[in-house]
């Protein structure tokens, strides 16, 4: 119901970008549950609808368990060319904190499994920052991460969101935070780690070989234009960006009646101030001062002078001329940076 669902809100949905379509990505949950037969189907409905001519770059977000030889196999027949593997840890131990269903042998299979098959464009996910995990745990991790066949990395920290499980436990006491000198130092370790190989790092979370950076994800931090399908997915159309209702009940129950469910903002100069500075910040290229989307806004370009000014003289950002990027240090802080950087609506009135 749902695939069928998604295809026709592919229908729906056709005029919204008109230029050719350069890279797809299957993700948003877990793709890779979908049946092999069911993600033909929504690729030759996106072929029939959208231009995919100069698609340069298709991606399935997947799960180890879930790729088998067949699997993978099925996949690189349909057209997907990028592999992202939410492995999380090269650690067994950690693997059953989190509750995840494979091993760490398990996603190492899957890996030269999948290179062996031709899919040789492959991202796999790490996580770090947990209980009781020490800096050479990580190193551990993170050398046995760059010695699989891989070409991007993404790291992330451990995050304690509210409703999961991990949360929870985290409230009963029955697991600890590590400490926050312990996590920058983590943060220092990796970047240090990534100085001395072919895996560079591109962005915050992001490391890869070069001329294997997320094409999909580059062009997002870039401003071009996304389409998002399926229940709770974004669009961007370079003017408005809009949302599908979450709940997937009222999402299939519009599409049942031809209709869309979604809501919709109009992008100010305010927003597009500061999501330029998110988005941009987040890469380790950074920006020049021309390219922000409000530079012939003097009172925008003021509030960022000054308040930029700040962070250059504690060392987190660095100012080459005319272009600005966070320094390794203001990188474990890009957050606050950011934050500080942001104006409110009131510059826009």
């Amino acid at each position: 119901m749902y695939v069928k669902a998604l295809c026709d809100e592919i229908e729906l949905r056709k005029g919204y970008i008109s230029e050719p379509i350069q890279t797809v990505y299957f993700g948003g949950g877990t793709p890779s549950l979908l049946s092999l037969e069911n993600i033909q189907i929504i690729w030759n409905k996106l072929n029939e609808t959208f231009d995919l001519s100069k698609c340069e770059e298709v991606t399935l977000e997947a799960n180890p368990d879930d790729c088998s030889k067949e699997f993978l196999q099925g996949i690189k027949n349909i057209g997907i060319n990028r592999l992202s593997i939410g492995v999380q840890s090269l650690d067994d131990s950690r693997l059953i904190f989190l509750n995840r269903r494979h091993t760490a042998q398990q996603a190492k299979e899957v890996v030269t499994t999948a290179v062996s098959l031709g899919i040789t464009n492959i991202s796999i996910d790490l996580i770090y920052g947990f209980p009781n995990q020490t800096i050479d745990d990580l190193l551990n991790d993170l050398n046995q991460a760059v010695a699989l066949p891989i070409k991007h990395l993404s790291v992330y920290h451990l995050t304690y969101e509210k409703g999961t499980a991990l949360y929870r436990l985290y409230q009963q006491g029955k697991i600890q935070q590590i400490s926050e000198e312990l996590s920058s130092n983590m943060n220092d370790v990796i970047m240090k780690f990534f100085d001395n190989q072919t895996i560079k790092q591109y962005e915050i979370s992001n490391f890869a070989i070069p001329g294997y950076e997320s094409k999909h994800n580059s062009a997002y931090w870039k401003g071009v234009k996304y389409l998002g399908l399926g229940a709770g997915a974004h669009s961007y159309d370079g003017h408005s960006r809009q949302w599908n209702v979450n709940s997937l009940s009222d999402y299939l129950a519009a599409i049942s009646n031809g209709k869309l469910d979604f809501e919709k903002e109009e992008i100010d100069e305010v927003m597009a101030y500061n999501e330029f500075i998110m988005t941009r910040l987040r890469t380790i290229k950074g920006f020049d001062l021309s390219e922000m989307p409000t530079s012939s806004n003097q009172d925008f370009v003021q509030h960022f002078l000054t308040e930029v000014a700040k962070h250059i003289r504690s060392g987190n950002i660095v100012k080459e001329g005319s272009h600005y990027r966070l320094s390794r240090q203001g990188v474990f802080v890009s957050d606050g940076i950011i934050a500080d950087l942001f104006v409110d609506e009131e510059m826009d009135s």
